[in-house]
């Protein structure tokens, strides 16, 4: 399990301008990625998260950590019996602020209630919605 005060280790420092930067990386790794697997990207999370891992990482970036983690699905009646799925995911620190990086969360959209799916492409602050560091409790 990684929680902030492991990042706050480390000294968070980013170029501003290294923000789009970030955002053409992780639109190219999914371009490629969709080209590779024929768009469907289910169960290429932990490939895909290591990929922006070690990009980031040749890009200079040091507090970068690919996290196993869940999905929580809004509507688990029609999915895996637990109502939750493994799920794989980059974490970046800046500035003692923890950043979220996905390009496969998507896949999970079919479970999930139309105002909570998950874009394509996913760089912000924080957990979005229904991603959990921690196994959920049945």
């Amino acid at each position: 399990t990684h929680d902030s005060s492991q990042y706050k280790e480390q000294e968070c420092t980013m170029d501003p301008n290294a923000i789009k930067s970030i955002e053409q990386l992780l639109h190219s790794i999914r371009k490629q990625l969709m080209r590779l697997y024929n768009d469907d990207l289910q169960g290429q999370c932990v490939l895909a998260s290591e990929t922006i891992a070690i990009s980031l990482k040749f890009m200079g970036f040091g507090n970068v950590r690919t996290i196993a983690g869940w999905c929580i699905y809004d509507d688990p009646s029609s999915c895996s019996d637990a109502g939750y799925d493994p799920h794989t995911w980059v974490e970046f620190c800046h500035a003692d602020k923890i950043y979220y990086l996905d390009v496969t969360a998507d896949q999970f959209n079919y479970w999930m209630f139309p105002e909570h799916r998950f874009p394509s492409v996913i760089f912000k602050e924080g957990l979005p919605y229904g991603m959990s560091r921690e196994k959920p409790l049945n």
